[in-house]
Protein backbone atom coordinates (compact mmCIF):
# COMPACT_ATOMS: atom_id res chain seq x y z
CA UNK A 1 0.00 0.00 0.00
CA UNK A 2 0.87 3.04 -1.04
CA UNK A 3 2.06 6.28 1.37
CA UNK A 4 0.01 9.19 0.47
CA UNK A 5 3.48 11.52 -0.69
CA UNK A 6 3.92 8.45 -2.94
CA UNK A 7 0.55 8.49 -4.54
CA UNK A 8 0.06 12.34 -4.99
CA UNK A 9 3.37 12.46 -7.04
CA UNK A 10 2.61 8.87 -8.75
CA UNK A 11 -0.61 11.27 -10.03
CA UNK A 12 1.05 14.07 -10.85
CA UNK A 13 0.46 15.38 -14.18
CA UNK A 14 2.93 15.99 -16.69
CA UNK A 15 4.68 19.83 -16.64
CA UNK A 16 4.74 21.89 -19.38
CA UNK A 17 8.02 20.62 -20.73
CA UNK A 18 6.65 16.98 -20.33
CA UNK A 19 9.10 15.66 -17.72
CA UNK A 20 7.38 14.92 -15.36
CA UNK A 21 7.54 17.82 -13.32
CA UNK A 22 4.28 19.28 -11.47
CA UNK A 23 3.02 23.21 -10.99
CA UNK A 24 3.53 22.67 -7.26
CA UNK A 25 7.36 22.44 -7.31
CA UNK A 26 7.82 25.65 -10.11
CA UNK A 27 4.88 27.78 -9.31
CA UNK A 28 5.68 30.41 -6.41
CA UNK A 29 3.12 30.11 -3.79
CA UNK A 30 0.63 33.49 -3.11
CA UNK A 31 3.07 34.68 -0.40
CA UNK A 32 5.53 34.59 -2.33
CA UNK A 33 4.59 36.46 -4.45
CA UNK A 34 3.27 39.19 -2.00
CA UNK A 35 6.31 39.25 -0.64
CA UNK A 36 8.37 39.85 -4.20
CA UNK A 37 6.01 42.82 -5.23
CA UNK A 38 6.41 44.41 -1.61
CA UNK A 39 9.71 44.13 -2.22
CA UNK A 40 9.57 45.84 -5.34
CA UNK A 41 7.79 48.80 -4.06
CA UNK A 42 10.21 49.38 -1.23
CA UNK A 43 12.35 49.54 -3.68
CA UNK A 44 10.61 51.88 -5.75
CA UNK A 45 9.91 53.68 -2.45
CA UNK A 46 13.62 53.71 -1.98
CA UNK A 47 14.76 54.57 -4.84
CA UNK A 48 12.43 58.11 -4.75
CA UNK A 49 12.95 59.06 -1.75
CA UNK A 50 17.05 58.76 -2.43
CA UNK A 51 16.59 61.09 -5.77
CA UNK A 52 14.46 63.54 -3.52
CA UNK A 53 16.96 63.51 -1.33
CA UNK A 54 19.72 64.37 -3.90
CA UNK A 55 17.31 66.99 -5.55
CA UNK A 56 16.80 68.55 -1.89
CA UNK A 57 20.79 68.34 -1.34
CA UNK A 58 21.56 70.09 -4.96
CA UNK A 59 19.13 72.99 -4.68
CA UNK A 60 21.45 76.27 -4.25
CA UNK A 61 18.89 78.39 -2.46
CA UNK A 62 18.02 77.34 1.47
CA UNK A 63 15.04 74.94 1.54
CA UNK A 64 12.92 74.06 4.92
CA UNK A 65 10.10 71.43 5.74
CA UNK A 66 7.86 72.00 8.47
CA UNK A 67 5.53 70.29 10.53
CA UNK A 68 2.43 71.38 11.48
CA UNK A 69 3.79 72.13 14.50
CA UNK A 70 6.41 74.60 13.01
CA UNK A 71 9.25 72.44 13.99
CA UNK A 72 12.11 72.15 11.24
CA UNK A 73 11.61 68.35 9.68
CA UNK A 74 13.80 68.20 7.10
CA UNK A 75 16.23 71.17 5.10
CA UNK A 76 19.38 71.24 2.77
CA UNK A 77 22.67 72.38 3.50
CA UNK A 78 22.33 75.56 1.78
CA UNK A 79 19.44 75.95 4.81
CA UNK A 80 21.78 74.74 7.39
CA UNK A 81 24.69 77.65 6.41
CA UNK A 82 22.41 80.62 5.86
CA UNK A 83 20.52 79.77 9.28
CA UNK A 84 23.20 78.50 11.05
CA UNK A 85 22.46 75.59 12.20
CA UNK A 86 22.86 71.66 11.29
CA UNK A 87 19.16 70.01 10.56
CA UNK A 88 20.65 67.15 12.84
CA UNK A 89 19.82 69.84 16.07
CA UNK A 90 17.17 70.15 17.91
CA UNK A 91 14.31 70.38 16.17
CA UNK A 92 13.51 73.77 16.83
CA UNK A 93 10.11 75.76 16.91
CA UNK A 94 9.79 78.85 14.04
CA UNK A 95 9.53 81.52 17.43
CA UNK A 96 12.99 80.04 18.88
CA UNK A 97 14.67 80.70 15.38
CA UNK A 98 13.20 84.25 15.04
CA UNK A 99 14.54 85.11 18.80
CA UNK A 100 18.01 82.82 17.88
CA UNK A 101 18.08 84.80 14.36
CA UNK A 102 17.14 88.31 15.62
CA UNK A 103 14.97 88.67 12.28
CA UNK A 104 14.23 92.16 10.97
CA UNK A 105 12.16 93.75 8.14
CA UNK A 106 14.23 96.35 5.90
CA UNK A 107 12.63 98.87 7.71
CA UNK A 108 14.49 97.92 11.35
CA UNK A 109 11.47 96.42 12.22
CA UNK A 110 11.86 93.00 14.10
CA UNK A 111 9.60 90.84 12.18
CA UNK A 112 6.90 89.30 14.57
CA UNK A 113 5.97 85.51 14.60
CA UNK A 114 2.46 86.02 13.04
CA UNK A 115 4.79 88.48 10.17
CA UNK A 116 6.99 85.28 9.40
CA UNK A 117 6.88 84.12 5.91
CA UNK A 118 6.48 79.94 7.57
CA UNK A 119 3.72 81.03 10.16
CA UNK A 120 1.88 82.50 7.41
CA UNK A 121 1.89 79.45 4.96
CA UNK A 122 1.02 76.99 7.86
CA UNK A 123 -2.35 79.48 8.19
CA UNK A 124 -2.53 78.71 4.45
CA UNK A 125 -1.33 81.50 2.59
CA UNK A 126 1.32 81.77 -0.29
CA UNK A 127 4.45 84.01 0.01
CA UNK A 128 6.72 85.02 -2.55
CA UNK A 129 10.01 87.36 -1.84
CA UNK A 130 9.91 88.47 1.25
CA UNK A 131 12.59 90.54 2.49
CA UNK A 132 14.30 89.55 6.06
CA UNK A 133 17.38 90.52 7.63
CA UNK A 134 18.94 87.27 9.98
CA UNK A 135 21.96 88.65 12.76
CA UNK A 136 23.56 85.84 13.26
CA UNK A 137 25.16 85.51 17.00
CA UNK A 138 28.28 85.55 15.54
CA UNK A 139 27.99 89.19 14.00
CA UNK A 140 26.82 88.23 10.61
CA UNK A 141 24.22 89.33 8.56
CA UNK A 142 22.33 88.65 5.90
CA UNK A 143 19.97 89.54 3.61
CA UNK A 144 17.47 86.59 2.49
CA UNK A 145 14.46 87.02 0.17
CA UNK A 146 12.17 84.29 1.40
CA UNK A 147 9.06 82.36 -0.15
CA UNK A 148 7.25 79.90 1.66
CA UNK A 149 3.38 77.86 0.91
CA UNK A 150 1.49 75.66 2.40
CA UNK A 151 2.00 71.95 1.73
CA UNK A 152 -0.89 69.76 1.69
CA UNK A 153 -2.42 66.31 0.76
CA UNK A 154 -4.42 65.84 -2.41
CA UNK A 155 -7.69 66.10 -0.72
CA UNK A 156 -6.50 69.49 1.33
CA UNK A 157 -5.38 68.38 4.73
CA UNK A 158 -2.09 70.53 5.90
CA UNK A 159 0.63 68.72 6.06
CA UNK A 160 3.05 71.71 7.14
CA UNK A 161 4.79 74.17 4.94
CA UNK A 162 7.70 74.85 3.35
CA UNK A 163 9.91 77.46 3.01
CA UNK A 164 12.66 78.55 0.80
CA UNK A 165 14.96 81.54 0.69
CA UNK A 166 18.05 82.91 -1.39
CA UNK A 167 20.76 85.12 -0.07
CA UNK A 168 20.38 88.47 -1.63
CA UNK A 169 23.23 90.10 0.61
CA UNK A 170 25.23 90.97 -2.83
CA UNK A 171 22.60 92.51 -4.07
CA UNK A 172 21.64 94.65 -0.95
CA UNK A 173 25.55 95.50 -1.06
CA UNK A 174 25.65 96.77 -4.55
CA UNK A 175 22.09 98.75 -4.11
CA UNK A 176 23.93 100.50 -1.24
CA UNK A 177 26.59 100.97 -3.50
CA UNK A 178 24.72 102.14 -6.10
CA UNK A 179 22.88 104.36 -3.64
CA UNK A 180 26.49 106.02 -2.32
CA UNK A 181 27.17 106.50 -6.09
CA UNK A 182 23.57 108.32 -6.75
CA UNK A 183 24.11 110.55 -3.49
CA UNK A 184 27.26 111.81 -5.01
CA UNK A 185 25.83 112.52 -8.43
CA UNK A 186 23.17 114.39 -7.34
CA UNK A 187 24.85 116.15 -4.26
CA UNK A 188 28.59 116.31 -5.23
CA UNK A 189 28.08 116.95 -9.07
CA UNK A 190 25.58 119.80 -8.51
CA UNK A 191 27.02 122.12 -6.01
CA UNK A 192 29.87 122.92 -8.81
CA UNK A 193 27.51 122.92 -11.59
CA UNK A 194 25.07 125.39 -9.57
CA UNK A 195 28.13 127.90 -9.29
CA UNK A 196 28.78 127.46 -12.98
CA UNK A 197 25.05 128.38 -13.76
CA UNK A 198 24.73 131.18 -11.41
CA UNK A 199 28.09 132.32 -12.77
CA UNK A 200 26.72 132.54 -16.14
CA UNK A 201 23.91 134.02 -15.87
CA UNK A 202 25.81 136.67 -13.88
CA UNK A 203 27.93 136.70 -17.34
CA UNK A 204 25.22 137.52 -19.05
CA UNK A 205 23.76 140.19 -17.09
CA UNK A 206 27.03 141.98 -17.08
CA UNK A 207 27.05 141.44 -20.58
CA UNK A 208 24.02 143.44 -20.96
CA UNK A 209 24.97 146.20 -19.32
CA UNK A 210 27.98 146.59 -20.94
CA UNK A 211 27.11 146.34 -24.38
CA UNK A 212 29.51 142.70 -24.79
CA UNK A 213 29.71 141.61 -28.73
CA UNK A 214 27.43 138.86 -30.33
CA UNK A 215 30.36 136.42 -29.99
CA UNK A 216 30.87 137.01 -26.06
CA UNK A 217 26.97 136.88 -25.51
CA UNK A 218 26.77 133.00 -27.64
CA UNK A 219 29.76 131.92 -25.37
CA UNK A 220 28.28 132.89 -22.18
CA UNK A 221 24.39 131.29 -23.42
CA UNK A 222 26.21 127.96 -24.22
CA UNK A 223 27.98 127.67 -20.97
CA UNK A 224 24.34 128.62 -19.50
CA UNK A 225 22.78 126.42 -21.85
CA UNK A 226 24.99 123.81 -21.43
CA UNK A 227 25.00 123.73 -17.26
CA UNK A 228 21.09 123.40 -17.50
CA UNK A 229 21.43 120.09 -20.00
CA UNK A 230 23.68 118.44 -17.46
CA UNK A 231 21.72 119.22 -14.50
CA UNK A 232 18.22 118.26 -16.62
CA UNK A 233 20.54 114.66 -16.85
CA UNK A 234 21.27 114.25 -12.87
CA UNK A 235 17.94 114.67 -12.09
CA UNK A 236 16.69 111.87 -14.78
CA UNK A 237 19.50 109.56 -13.42
CA UNK A 238 18.11 110.53 -9.90
CA UNK A 239 14.38 110.28 -10.79
CA UNK A 240 14.78 106.51 -12.83
CA UNK A 241 16.84 105.31 -9.70
CA UNK A 242 14.02 106.18 -7.50
CA UNK A 243 11.62 104.69 -9.18
CA UNK A 244 13.55 101.66 -9.86
CA UNK A 245 13.88 101.38 -5.89
CA UNK A 246 10.12 102.44 -5.17
CA UNK A 247 10.99 105.48 -3.89
CA UNK A 248 8.48 107.63 -5.48
CA UNK A 249 4.91 107.71 -3.92
CA UNK A 250 1.76 108.82 -5.91
CA UNK A 251 -0.57 111.02 -4.36
CA UNK A 252 -3.51 109.97 -5.94
CA UNK A 253 -7.16 111.54 -6.46
CA UNK A 254 -9.37 112.68 -9.41
CA UNK A 255 -7.96 114.00 -12.22
CA UNK A 256 -10.23 115.97 -14.80
CA UNK A 257 -7.90 115.37 -18.12
CA UNK A 258 -9.44 118.44 -20.40
CA UNK A 259 -9.12 120.95 -17.57
CA UNK A 260 -5.49 120.13 -16.62
CA UNK A 261 -3.98 119.31 -19.89
CA UNK A 262 -5.55 122.92 -20.75
CA UNK A 263 -3.81 124.50 -18.14
CA UNK A 264 -0.94 122.27 -18.23
CA UNK A 265 -0.49 124.02 -21.99
CA UNK A 266 -0.85 127.34 -20.68
CA UNK A 267 2.05 127.02 -17.91
CA UNK A 268 4.05 125.58 -20.35
CA UNK A 269 4.06 128.65 -22.92
CA UNK A 270 7.36 130.03 -21.94
CA UNK A 271 8.85 126.55 -21.99
CA UNK A 272 8.05 125.09 -25.01
CA UNK A 273 6.04 126.44 -28.41
CA UNK A 274 2.63 125.66 -27.07
CA UNK A 275 0.80 127.64 -29.89
CA UNK A 276 1.45 124.20 -31.49
CA UNK A 277 -0.37 122.20 -29.38
CA UNK A 278 -4.37 121.44 -29.51
CA UNK A 279 -6.22 119.23 -27.29
CA UNK A 280 -8.96 117.54 -27.95
CA UNK A 281 -11.51 116.18 -25.71
CA UNK A 282 -14.94 114.32 -25.81
CA UNK A 283 -17.79 115.85 -23.62
CA UNK A 284 -18.43 113.84 -20.34
CA UNK A 285 -15.12 112.13 -19.97
CA UNK A 286 -14.93 110.49 -16.82
CA UNK A 287 -11.99 111.63 -14.19
CA UNK A 288 -8.35 109.81 -14.66
CA UNK A 289 -7.47 108.56 -11.08
CA UNK A 290 -3.86 110.11 -10.92
CA UNK A 291 -1.40 112.49 -9.28
CA UNK A 292 -1.41 115.52 -10.79
CA UNK A 293 2.46 116.69 -10.01
CA UNK A 294 3.73 113.23 -11.71
CA UNK A 295 1.09 113.11 -14.32
CA UNK A 296 2.26 116.38 -15.51
CA UNK A 297 5.72 115.27 -16.23
CA UNK A 298 4.53 112.14 -17.95
CA UNK A 299 2.73 114.81 -20.40
CA UNK A 300 5.56 117.16 -20.49
CA UNK A 301 7.95 114.83 -21.80
CA UNK A 302 5.66 113.24 -24.33
CA UNK A 303 4.86 117.02 -25.86
CA UNK A 304 8.29 117.99 -25.53
CA UNK A 305 9.67 115.17 -27.78
CA UNK A 306 6.73 115.49 -30.09
CA UNK A 307 7.31 119.45 -30.73
CA UNK A 308 11.24 118.71 -30.83
CA UNK A 309 11.28 116.20 -33.19
CA UNK A 310 8.99 117.59 -35.75
CA UNK A 311 8.88 120.53 -38.04
CA UNK A 312 8.51 123.89 -37.25
CA UNK A 313 5.31 125.04 -37.42
CA UNK A 314 3.57 121.29 -37.45
CA UNK A 315 0.47 121.04 -35.18
CA UNK A 316 1.07 118.45 -32.10
CA UNK A 317 -2.02 116.91 -30.89
CA UNK A 318 -3.19 115.55 -27.96
CA UNK A 319 -6.34 113.01 -27.95
CA UNK A 320 -8.79 112.34 -25.22
CA UNK A 321 -11.18 109.17 -25.02
CA UNK A 322 -12.59 106.53 -23.13
CA UNK A 323 -11.75 102.57 -23.06
CA UNK A 324 -12.67 99.49 -21.62
CA UNK A 325 -12.48 101.26 -18.28
CA UNK A 326 -9.11 103.29 -18.62
CA UNK A 327 -8.70 106.97 -19.97
CA UNK A 328 -5.81 106.81 -22.82
CA UNK A 329 -4.56 110.19 -23.62
CA UNK A 330 -2.26 110.07 -27.30
CA UNK A 331 0.24 112.87 -28.15
CA UNK A 332 0.35 112.42 -32.33
CA UNK A 333 2.79 114.77 -34.56
CA UNK A 334 3.88 114.95 -37.87
CA UNK A 335 7.70 113.96 -37.43
CA UNK A 336 9.50 111.70 -39.55
CA UNK A 337 8.21 108.70 -37.79
CA UNK A 338 10.14 105.87 -35.99
CA UNK A 339 12.43 102.95 -37.72
CA UNK A 340 10.30 100.09 -37.13
CA UNK A 341 13.56 98.28 -35.28
CA UNK A 342 13.61 100.74 -32.66
CA UNK A 343 9.93 100.68 -32.12
CA UNK A 344 9.83 97.23 -29.35
CA UNK A 345 13.23 99.34 -27.15
CA UNK A 346 11.92 102.93 -27.32
CA UNK A 347 10.90 102.27 -23.28
CA UNK A 348 13.97 100.76 -22.20
CA UNK A 349 16.42 102.26 -19.94
CA UNK A 350 19.45 104.04 -21.86
CA UNK A 351 17.52 103.46 -25.34
CA UNK A 352 18.63 106.18 -27.70
CA UNK A 353 17.46 106.20 -31.59
CA UNK A 354 20.16 106.38 -34.18
CA UNK A 355 19.22 109.65 -34.54
CA UNK A 356 19.45 111.00 -31.23
CA UNK A 357 22.85 109.26 -30.95
CA UNK A 358 24.03 111.32 -33.87
CA UNK A 359 22.83 114.89 -32.33
CA UNK A 360 24.05 113.43 -28.65
CA UNK A 361 20.92 114.41 -26.82
CA UNK A 362 20.05 112.73 -23.51
CA UNK A 363 21.18 109.45 -21.73
CA UNK A 364 17.87 107.48 -22.79
CA UNK A 365 15.96 107.92 -19.60
CA UNK A 366 13.04 110.31 -20.69
CA UNK A 367 10.61 107.71 -22.15
CA UNK A 368 11.99 105.37 -19.64
CA UNK A 369 11.25 107.35 -16.89
CA UNK A 370 7.56 108.04 -18.48
CA UNK A 371 7.14 104.44 -18.78
CA UNK A 372 7.91 103.87 -15.31
CA UNK A 373 5.76 106.73 -13.79
CA UNK A 374 2.67 105.39 -16.29
CA UNK A 375 2.88 101.88 -14.81
CA UNK A 376 3.01 103.31 -10.96
CA UNK A 377 -0.33 104.33 -12.06
CA UNK A 378 -1.27 101.29 -13.17
CA UNK A 379 -1.41 102.45 -16.34
CA UNK A 380 0.68 101.18 -19.89
CA UNK A 381 2.32 103.11 -22.34
CA UNK A 382 2.80 102.43 -25.99
CA UNK A 383 3.59 103.82 -29.58
CA UNK A 384 2.55 103.74 -33.08
CA UNK A 385 4.79 104.81 -35.68
CA UNK A 386 5.65 104.93 -39.61
CA UNK A 387 8.54 106.37 -41.14
CA UNK A 388 7.58 109.51 -43.04
CA UNK A 389 3.88 110.03 -41.15
CA UNK A 390 4.92 110.70 -37.25
CA UNK A 391 4.47 109.35 -34.44
CA UNK A 392 1.53 108.96 -31.58
CA UNK A 393 2.76 108.19 -28.19
CA UNK A 394 -0.70 106.95 -26.09
CA UNK A 395 -0.84 106.17 -22.31
CA UNK A 396 -3.42 104.40 -20.13
CA UNK A 397 -4.73 105.66 -16.98
CA UNK A 398 -7.07 104.32 -14.54
CA UNK A 399 -11.04 105.78 -14.01
CA UNK A 400 -11.38 107.03 -10.73
CA UNK A 401 -13.83 105.95 -8.80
Amino acid sequence: MCSPMETSAGNARPGPRGDGVGLADTAPTQQEEITRERQELLDEVERRAAELDATIASIADGLVIYDTEGRIMRMNAAAEQLLGYPAAGPRRKIAEQLEALRCELPTGQRLGLEESPPVRALHGETVRGAVVILHHPDGRTVWVSSSAAPVRTADGELLGAVMTFTDITPLHELQEQREDLLRAVSHDLRNPLTVIRTRAELLLRLQASAGASPEEKESAEAILASARHMNAMIQELVDATRLEAGQVHLELQPVDLATFLNGLVARLSGALDTRRIRVSAPPGLPPALADPDQLERIVTNLLSNALKYSPAGSEVTVTLSARDGQLVTAVADRGPGIAPEDLPHLFERYYRTAAVRERHEGLGLGLYITRKLVEAHGGRIWVESEPGKGSTFYFSLPRAG
